[in-house]
């Protein structure tokens, strides 16, 4: 049984996961022009799990898996997240279900820790000592809500980033997998 190293909460809506230092741009509802640019993003493709969502030089993936608690387990440098899970899940790095589609994006690691962060916080809760961190924690700042960001620290890289669903005692999971990609970021 893997237990969690952590967990991520929402109110429903979309996970940002990117670079730390590049969530440290986004502004989520405190700037209309960016949160409102990832909605009509979010919108434009309905039901859409895992996307990425550009803003200037900055890129994010966005995964949306509903409202709740997302698990995050650890494997080396893959991450897993869990949505939906209410107890410790035995192996959450297994094969997903076969009828259910996979969604793949990859993203750059440059500052060694990855924020998961709810869309409509604000990364300026990344202070510059979280980009030191060596253990997940979260954000040294202020969130709008307890529990809505978590940074975890990775090696700098591209990281593939898998999107599907696990089928567990007859439940279906949203599940993230992060898992390096084996190219170092340039």
């Amino acid at each position: 049984m893997s237990a969690p190293i952590a967990s991520v909460s929402s109110e429903g809506g979309a996970f940002l996961i990117a670079d730390a230092v590049a969530v440290r741009s986004w502004r989520g509802i405190d700037d209309p022009d960016h949160y409102d640019g990832l909605c009509a993003y979010l919108d434009a493709d309905e039901g859409q799990v895992l996307g990425k969502f550009v803003r200037g030089n900055d890129s994010f993936a966005t995964w949306e898996p509903g409202a709740g608690t997302a698990l995050i387990y650890q494997r080396g440098q893959s991450f897993a997240l869990i949505h939906g899970a209410h107890s410790n899940v035995a192996d959450p790095f297994i094969q997903g279900a076969h009828d259910v589609p996979v969604r793949t994006l990859t993203i750059r690691i440059e500052s060694q820790v990855i924020a998961v962060l709810w869309a409509p916080e604000n990364g300026l809760c990344v202070g510059d000592n979280d980009l030191k961190l060596t253990e997940p924690a979260p954000p040294s700042g202020t969130l709008a809500v307890d529990g809505s960001a978590m940074l975890l620290p990775a090696e700098p890289g591209l990281y593939l980033c898998i999107a599907d669903e696990l089928v567990l005692d007859a439940h279906s999971l949203r599940r993230l997998r992060v898992v390096p990609n084996h190219v170092k970021a340039t």
